[in-house]
């Protein structure tokens, strides 16, 4: 029986991922083992966001907790062996939260000045004011 050449692959990422669990370096072992050009750099992918990655690699990162050795991710270019050293809150992300905020305040006072706008007309359509002849003088 022939061991295919991606089970092959897969098997090599599994034991590479048992050494590193079992306290090897990571960085020195992407060094030695990976076929990824970040190896040059210790498999350190730098920092980056989503849709940066293909979604099954992306998805393993970030749900993972900071320093976890995840489990052998495939995608489209081979297994992969994910460590997240840490996490950031976008800028962006911040902004956007706070801009939703003052955004979604300002329409619901918008929203409660047309209310009373529509109010105030009505009222004046539907009441007849009638002045006293005494005050008219």
């Amino acid at each position: 029986m022939t061991i295919r050449p991606k089970a092959e692959k897969k098997e090599k990422a599994e034991n590479i991922r048992k050494q590193i669990l079992g306290g090897a370096d990571f960085a020195d072992i992407a060094k030695n083992q990976s076929d990824c050009p970040s190896k040059q750099v210790g498999g350190d992918l730098g920092t980056f966001t989503k849709g940066q990655m293909v979604k099954p690699f992306e998805d393993a990162a970030f749900s993972q907790n900071i320093n976890e050795i995840g489990p052998v991710v495939e995608t489209d270019f081979g297994y992969h062996i994910i460590q997240v050293l840490e996490k950031k809150r976008s800028e962006n992300h911040e902004a956007g939260r706070d801009a939703k905020g003052k955004i979604s305040a300002f329409l619901t006072q918008q929203k409660q000045q047309q209310a009373f706008d529509a109010l105030l007309k009505n009222l004046r359509e539907k009441t007849q004011v009638v002045i006293p002849s005494e005050i008219r003088k």
